[in-house]
């Protein structure tokens, strides 16, 4: 099932997947001392957390969290 999902993905076709949020973010602290920015900030907090990831391929990966 994994390897046919993974077909739909490298065809193009948006995916979308159901998970908790992480509870901890590997690496946070060390990228504490660099002055980094998000891409976009919510108009006002709301229950939704967003991660925005570019790979070199020019492929955008959200990851939203409800």
């Amino acid at each position: 099932m994994a390897r046919k999902i993974l077909g739909y993905a490298k065809a193009g076709l948006p995916m979308i997947v159901v998970c908790r949020a992480p509870g901890a973010v590997p690496g946070l602290d060390a990228r504490a001392d660099r002055d980094l920015q998000p891409a976009a900030q919510p108009a006002a907090p709301g229950p939704v957390v967003s991660v925005h990831r570019p790979d070199p391929d020019d492929t955008d990966f959200y990851w939203l969290y409800i």
